[in-house]
Parts: structure tokens; C-alpha cells; sequence
């Protein structure tokens, strides 16, 4: 999964040659990253980075035991995600003196691809992990990876 900051602002770091150097509101997406399968008990996150303009994340949605709940969507998890983070990241510009963005934290969307087979979860896997090496190669384009 990724997602992108409205306008691809760069809110969230800065990227060196040792990796990515996280902002306040870098660490603050970090700490709710670890805290979704606390809130989704269905969410295994596999590997995730933040980005200074986007997050990646591949993670698994484990089959429900209950027959009794339908448990939640991706798509619940995304927007819970970035409801959290945008209203942790108001506070830190109103209470702490982070840099303010324009309008919105998030773009609307998020690009998923299902992982079907061991090669793309590997291909997946060391896209996330490179990303912050393939910064500056990849600024001009989409910061999703090709399917």
C-alpha cells in the first residue's frame, strides 16, 4: 500500500545517503504504524517506511476466526490511519510548532497491489527497503511502485 501527502508536500523527513532523517510528524506516522495491529488485531505489517512525501507499507489482512464479524477493510485500516495521523499532525502545527500544510495531510487515494506469489512479496519487500536509496532517482516520478 502506498499513500502520498496532499500536494506530495515534504513533511515527513528528509532522505541522506545513511536513510531517511524523520521530522516530528515522521515519528509521529512511525508511532501509529506500530500501533495498528493494537487497534486491527487482523493486520500483520510485514515491512513499511515513511517517506518524506509517502508511506509504503506491505502488510497481510489475517483471515477473521469470528463467523459472527466481517472484520475490517483495508480500506478501514487506510482511513483510520490517515485520520489519526492528520489529527496528530494538527496538534503538533497548533501546539508545537511543526511546519503547516495546505488543506488536507493525505491525498484521497492509496494504491494497493495484492501479493499473490513469494517472488512479489520479495520484489515488494526490497522495493520498500530501497526506497530511501532511490530517493533522489525517484523524485520526478510516481512514488508507487509498477505492479
Amino acid at each position: 500500500v502506498t499513500f502520498t501527502t496532499h500536494a506530495s508536500a515534504q513533511l515527513f523527513g528528509t532522505v541522506t545517503v545513511d536513510g531517511v532523517i524523520f521530522s516530528d510528524a515522521g515519528d509521529m506516522v512511525g508511532r501509529h504504524l506500530f500501533t495498528l495491529s493494537n487497534r486491527f488485531p487482523r493486520v500483520v505489517l510485514h515491512e513499511w517506511i515513511v517517506m518524506p512525501d509517502h508511506v509504503h507499507l506491505l502488510l497481510a489482512l489475517t483471515p477473521n476466526d469470528s463467523t459472527s464479524e466481517t472484520g475490517e477493510s483495508l480500506s478501514d485500516v487506510i482511513q483510520w490511519l490517515k485520520t489519526m495521523t492528520t489529527n496528530a499532525c494538527i496538534r503538533g502545527v497548533q501546539e508545537r510548532g511543526w511546519p503547516p500544510y495546505d488543506r488536507r495531510l493525505w491525498q484521497n487515494e492509496y494504491y494497493d497491489h495484492i501479493i499473490r506469489v513469494a517472488d512479489d512479496l520479495d520484489r515488494s519487500r526490497r522495493y520498500i527497503i530501497a526506497n530511501p536509496a532511490n530517493w533522489e532517482m525517484d523524485r520526478d516520478r510516481d512514488p508507487t511502485p509498477s505492479p
